[in-house]
């Protein structure tokens, strides 16, 4: 009998404290379940792997490529010389978003750890170099066939082919002035009543072998020695310039806090995870483990989830903000979606991040009712067959 006011005097003193714990822990629960979501993502998105993450999805690497094409085939940097399509040919095929990918997802790696990167830009200078190797070889043939057959020329712009037939026009004119010939057409003409028919373009012939030997070495020369200046030591000069930029202190302040903070990150996630269970776990005690022991701490973990749900649709708002705010910037107009995509990129996670949280929490909360439930049918069929 004793033993039973005993346990009796015990469940009222636990009931009153879990009233007490419930006026605190409740609303504590419901508002730190959103709380405890951002910071469990934010932490999971200062990993490494995070970051490459939000690099793929903000299409980072793309948005480089597509700035880098903009700026090597504009206007400004415009070959006079060389046929813009064929150019713009030879740049699409050396530099591909999948190279510069690569170069991407180094330069993240080296300035997350502060190694040096081992950036190779050999294969890009590759293609380059193959693509106007095939200018070298082929080239004076395809100038000399648009000269004297009037076909279009595959590699060069239509100024510099007139400017060629001027040159062969007038050297053919000024080598054989003794013709007194005004024009091609007539030295042609006059050139074929001394020598015979067909002489002239057998002439054109050995006129055009002697440019083209000129052609072979100018051309071979200027192009061997452009390309020795781009390959020698040019991937070791470029990882070095890089490694200069990711040891500057406030690049390694950034990335270095990061890296602490991710090593940190399953420490948080286990603090954050037992200040919740505990909570629960202390009011299913101070209930006795009765069916407010359940439901109580189920209504709390349920509407914090709602509001981490809730927490996300916050996400459009805020790249509206960002769009509004980059369009009003002057001097970044055309500059929306580039980064739009990398503001996208970046709280994408985050707030999937939350919404994980919520669904975790919300599926306790709805483990926690099931099991009331379920107690309350085990209890009544113990009641039924006592009777």
């Amino acid at each position: 009998m004793a033993n039973e006011r005993t346990d009796s005097v015990w469940k009222t003193v636990l009931l009153v404290f879990g009233i007490i714990f419930s006026i605190v822990l409740v609303p504590g629960l419901i508002l730190g379940i959103p709380v405890g979501g951002v910071i469990t993502s934010l932490t999971s998105a200062t990993s490494r792997e995070s970051i490459q993450t939000m690099t793929k999805e903000a299409n980072l690497s793309e948005t480089i490529y597509e700035m880098l094409m903009d700026e090597i085939l504009s206007e400004d940097n415009k070959i006079d010389d060389i046929k813009q399509e064929f150019w713009e040919e030879i740049v699409r095929d050396s530099i591909t978003v999948e190279k510069v990918d690569e170069i991407v997802t180094v330069l993240i790696d080296s300035a997350y750890s502060g190694t040096k990167p081992e950036i190779k830009l050999s294969e890009i200078v590759a293609g380059l170099r193959k693509g106007l190797d095939e200018l070298r070889k082929n080239g004076f043939h395809d100038l000399y066939s648009a000269w004297a057959d009037g076909t279009d020329s595959k590699y060069f712009s239509a100024e510099f082919v007139q400017s060629f037939r001027t040159e062969i026009e007038d050297g053919l004119l000024s080598d054989y002035a003794d013709y007194g010939a005004a024009s091609v057409e007539e030295l042609k003409s006059l050139y074929e009543k001394q020598n015979g028919a067909g002489s002239f373009s057998q002439l054109l012939d050995e006129y055009a072998d002697e440019f083209n030997d000129v052609w072979e070495s100018e051309f071979a020369d200027e192009f061997d020695k452009m390309f020795d200046e781009m390959t020698d030591d040019m991937d070791r000069e470029f990882n070095e310039t890089v490694y200069e930029a990711i040891r500057d202190p406030d690049v390694r302040m950034v990335f270095d806090s990061l890296n602490e903070i991710s090593q940190k990150s399953s420490t948080v996630k286990f603090v954050i995870y037992a200040i919740f269970l505990g909570a629960v776990l202390l009011l299913l005690v101070c209930y006795w483990f009765g069916t407010a022991g359940f439901v109580v701490p189920a209504v709390a973990l349920i509407l914090g989830g709602i509001l981490c749900k809730l927490l996300t649709l916050s996400e459009r708002y805020i790249l509206n903000q960002v769009n509004q705010a980059i369009a009003e910037e002057p001097g970044l107009e055309g500059m929306t979606k580039p980064v739009f995509d990398i503001a996208r990129g970046i709280l994408a996670p985050i707030f999937d991040g939350i919404s994980r949280f919520g669904t975790i929490t919300i599926g306790m909360g709805v483990l926690l009712v099931l099991l009331a439930i379920l107690k309350g049918i085990l209890k009544k069929n113990v009641v039924t067959a006592d009777q």
